[in-house]
This record gives C-alpha cells, structure tokens and sequence, in this order.
C-alpha cells in the first residue's frame, strides 16, 4: 500500500488536521524532489546529451522566474543554456506530470531517485 494511502487508513484526522499535514508533507517531498532527466544538444559535439541535474522544483522555479536553464556535456566540458524549443518542451512535459520526459519527446520510464 503506498505511503499516502497507509497514513488515511491508519491516522484519523484530528482537530490539527496533522494527518492531512503530514500526508501533503509527504506527497510535496516526493513529487518536488524528484529528478526530472531531458536531452539537450551540446552546441560543440551536436550530440543529445542527457540531463539529469535538476529536481522537478528547481525547473519550475527556474521557469516560473524566466531564469537560464543550464545543460551540461561530460565529453566536451561544456554548459549552455537550453534553447528555447527545448526549454518549452521541458516546460510543458513538467506541466503534464511527465517527469521522466526528454525535451525530444520521448519519455524515459521513471523518475531518478
């Protein structure tokens, strides 16, 4: 039984709401922290590179606020910001509750941990 569905079962809600407290606590922690992975193409090398340093919060934050989002590639050693094809497509797979989503559309099955 997931986490969620254990503590309704199992807390009735008193008159803090602390069950329904913790359970938003908890349901927060763990769709924020999850890492979102994406491709950017690196602007040296022209390959796809896979992206896997962002949590789900910290994409929403850095769109929210139109701040750059940065991508990275191990064989050149390079960071650009993400072009803006890219950065909706990101954007809109984050807004469809697709975490694992690529910025070329294909999904990779789960979210890291």
């Amino acid at each position: 039984m997931p986490e969620e569905e254990r503590i309704r079962a199992e807390s009735p809600v008193n008159a803090s709401g602390s069950a329904n407290k913790r359970l938003r606590s908890l349901i927060g922690k763990r769709i924020g922290s999850e890492r979102v992975r994406f491709l950017s193409t690196c602007p040296v090398c022209g390959e796809q590179q896979l992206q896997l340093a962002y949590t789900r919060r910290a994409l929403l934050r850095l769109l929210e606020n139109a701040n750059i989002i940065d991508a990275y590639c191990l064989a050149c050693d390079v960071v650009w910001p993400v072009n803006v094809q890219e950065r909706n497509l990101v954007a809109a797979a984050i807004a469809a509750g697709q975490l694992g989503a690529t910025a070329t559309g294909r999904n990779f099955a789960a979210p890291l941990p």
